[in-house]
């Protein structure tokens, strides 16, 4: 097994790891995880209950972690105190949309979604296309506490935005060099896959923690009611702050590519392709650097079979999905052609989908580009072989992906 002691965590989780591993000696097992206390917490005095996915979603991620020995105790902290923010963002939001029944009438039409593999550009493309005002993009601070709605008039002053700059201060204590892989930002747009944690169905729990049991459940979902929540948050976001069309992305969407045509019926698909040779060990240093903060060692070979079988998922269902949605909008680019040249990717884009790029949104792209040079946060170093990888293992794992779309892999 290769397995890794990582570096030295900061004090208090040293201190905290050791008092509860003391305590365990003695019978005491802290802190505890239990999905019935934890919904309780959540709850409090709000006046609706969880729907019953998320109280299964919850049990089941919840068993997950109770299975997995290298989970720490702070690991099991960070889970805990996380499935309960996430759980009150979940009630509070449906008393929300209870107390005001018109958020539901909110019109969510031809919303662009950026379905790819991991480090396919995705994220830049996204930026970019946040230079748009007619865009509307979700933000990490709005995702990880939807509730009150945000507001236009205190859209970039509300408090909420300085909470989750901490909380990456805190990520970056915890998980040095997460930012240079995924470069996360409070006010940046980001992957929606925050909506679906706060239903207790997301990737988001799988960076983090090691949690093979959940996620072989999660993927086996009916994910159409997991999109009409997905739905229902964006109305609430957008509800006092409105935006011409949303642009969302996440790589979990290739799994629910059918879900979002059965949800979102004139949803447009913009596709990025790069080599999975390319994309696997990455995303296995991405899926390592997390992890490194909650457990006390990984087997990096599994990680990286993990990574395999865990992409493979996703593609598999994407595949399927193109092939019954095949005359739906769908914009295809080559992640080396777009790198070479961004703003062509862009425009290809709006010509394919009919909207119009003013040479005012074309120059705020432009600057934007001259002003977010490529490693901000430092560069990402990573190779095949630390994660027991192959390319023949991998291109033969994705050898339908690749001759379907071998002219955008050259």
């Amino acid at each position: 097994m290769t397995s890794t002691v990582f570096p030295r965590p900061p004090i208090p989780v040293r201190m905290l790891n050791g008092a509860a591993r003391f305590l365990h000696r003695f019978g005491y097992d802290v802190p505890t995880l239990d999905a019935e206390s934890l919904i309780r917490k959540a709850v409090g005095q709000t006046p609706v209950e969880p729907d019953p996915a998320v109280r299964e979603a919850t049990k089941q991620i919840v068993l997950a972690a109770q299975s997995q020995p290298h989970v720490t105790p702070f690991g099991r902290l960070f889970l805990k105190q996380m499935l309960i923010q996430r759980l009150r963002n979940h009630v509070s939001v449906s008393a929300t949309l209870l107390e005001h029944p018109e958020i539901r009438q909110e019109r969510i039409e031809k919303p662009w979604f950026i379905v790819s593999f991991p480090r396919t550009g995705t994220t830049l493309l996204h930026r970019l296309l946040a230079q748009d005002s007619a865009s509307r993009l979700p933000r990490p601070w709005e995702m990880d506490q939807p509730c009150p709605p945000p507001t236009s008039r205190t859209y970039h002053t509300d408090p909420r935005i300085a909470r989750a700059k901490l909380n990456l201060a805190i990520l970056d204590r915890l998980a040095p060099g997460f930012r240079a892989i995924h470069a996360l930002e409070a006010t940046e747009p980001e992957e929606c896959i925050n909506l679906f944690a706060n239903e207790i169905r997301s990737v988001w729990f799988l960076v983090g923690l090691n949690l093979p049991m959940y996620a072989q459940w999660m993927f086996q979902q009916d994910l159409v009611p997991l999109y009409q929540r997905h739905k229902a948050q964006l109305q609430l976001l957008q509800w006092q702050c409105p935006g011409e069309r949303w642009v969302l992305k996440a790589p979990q969407h290739l799994l629910g590519l059918g879900a979002i045509f059965s949800v979102y019926p004139d949803a447009r698909i913009v596709m990025l392709h790069r080599d999975p040779v390319e994309v696997v060990s990455s995303e296995a240093s991405l899926f390592f650097t997390m992890r490194s903060a909650f457990h006390d060692q990984v087997d990096r070979a599994a990680l990286g079979y993990e990574m395999i079988e865990h992409l493979g998922v996703l593609m598999d269902a994407a595949l399927k999905a193109r092939e019954v949605h095949s005359a739906s909008p769908f914009v295809d680019l080559s992640y080396r052609e777009f790198a070479r040249d961004p703003l062509g990717g862009v425009r290809q884009i709006y010509e394919a989908f009919g909207a119009p790029l003013s040479t005012e949104t074309e120059a705020r792209m432009k600057n934007w580009l001259a002003n977010n040079r490529q490693h901000k946060h430092g560069k990402h170093h990573y190779s095949l072989e630390e994660y027991g990888l192959t390319p023949d293992a991998i291109s033969r794992r994705f050898a339908t992906y690749r001759e379907r779309f071998a002219s955008y892999l050259r």
